[in-house]
């Protein structure tokens, strides 16, 4: 009995993490040739408004909104903070440097078409939304969970 309880919790969790892992997919423009980066990097393109990829052109990032259960996914495993706590940091920004945060969209399409239309550009979107050919998955290669 405890072993079959064992393996029913054990069996759940697993599916747990799996729906976690599941909640958001980070793209970028289709012409960008990398397919994996590092929270490290991907953070900085969504924390610094003067990033730059490696290959040249500047980031271009897009945030969803502070309601999107992908932008908490997001925040708290790539940029390391809850939503609210990156909030901050740029309000903080815009008072001391006049530095501005990425523009916000309010779905996934909008996203969609706003990295498409950058060369540098990088958001992220719900797991289960269908990718046109102008954009691509990229991986985060050491995500927060």
């Amino acid at each position: 009995m405890k072993r079959s309880l064992f393996a029913a919790l054990f069996a759940l969790f697993a599916a747990g993490v799996s729906a976690q892992e599941a909640e958001y997919v980070v793209i970028v423009n289709a012409q960008n040739p990398i397919s994996q980066l590092k929270r490290e990097q991907a953070s900085s393109l969504f924390m610094s408004r003067t990033a730059k990829w490696g290959h040249g052109p500047s980031g271009a990032a897009v945030d969803q909104s502070m309601t999107s259960k992908v932008r908490q996914a997001f925040s708290r495993e790539v940029l390391g903070q809850p939503a609210e706590g990156v909030q901050n940091y740029w309000r903080k920004r815009m008072l001391e440097a006049r530095e501005f945060p990425p523009p916000v969209k309010a779905s996934d399409a909008e996203v969609i078409a706003a990295v498409a239309k950058e060369a540098g550009g990088i958001g992220y979107v719900a797991a289960a939304t269908e990718l046109p050919p102008t954009v691509k998955a990229v991986k985060i290669a050491d995500p927060i969970r």
